[in-house]
């Protein structure tokens, strides 16, 4: 019996490595930048890193301030570009990206994409006075939805993901990353983030039907 399991656990182990390589080499899931929190509690991209899109249809690339694409060449008369997953922006390459746009429409700006998934309206204000601080840009915008609206104010819902504001006090609380290090052995690990992705992605075709 015991050799019986033995065999039935290195063939587990042979079939699951197998799969892990074969989903690695073939880019079927997106490699996951890794996130960090600064001092001031913004949350933003480890620096210096990149990875590929599914399927290796392109590389995103983090630049060395720890925002998503490419860093400008200069950052003298620099322009912010402030939002959620449409200014992260990793499902596009790197010459399709709005400040590669424009870029091009206004050489004689530089222009900073500073994006995450999921960042709530008062984290793109928090995102703007880090920006002031840090490159101190000539002019900000941001972009916003409807959403980041309610996705802001703590009173009408608890997100501890996301920065929000208590409008009964005032408060700030910063957002917090949710189990960091399970995050991280789940997006490293390809099979386990793969299989997890397929089931996401069934769930919410399902409720996108109903």
């Amino acid at each position: 019996m015991k050799d019986f399991l033995k065999k039935v656990l290195l063939f587990s182990v042979l079939v699951f490595a197998v799969v892990e390589l074969f989903i690695r080499f073939s880019h079927l899931t997106i490699d996951v930048p890794q996130r960090e929190i600064t001092v001031e509690g913004i949350q933003k991209y480890i620096p210096n890193q990149s990875g590929y899109w599914s399927n290796a249809s392109h590389k995103w690339i983090i630049n060395k301030y720890g925002w998503p694409v490419e860093a400008p060449d200069s950052m003298k008369n620099l322009i912010t570009l402030i939002g959620d997953s449409h200014i992260e922006n990793f499902m596009n390459s790197s010459n399709c990206q709005p400040s590669y746009f424009l870029k091009e429409m206004n050489p004689t700006y530089n222009f900073l994409q500073m994006g995450r998934s999921g960042a709530s309206l008062i984290e793109y204000l928090e995102f703007s006075k880090y920006a002031q601080k840090e490159y101190s840009p000539i002019q900000q915008i941001i972009f916003v939805k409807e959403n980041d609206f309610p996705e802001s104010i703590r009173n009408v819902s608890v997100k501890d993901d996301v920065t929000q504001i208590d409008i009964k006090t005032g408060k700030i609380f910063k957002g917090k990353m949710r189990s960091p290090r399970l995050k991280k052995i789940i997006y490293n690990v390809k099979t386990i983030y793969y299989f997890k992705d397929k089931v996401k992605f069934k769930t919410l075709k399902k409720i996108v039907k109903k």
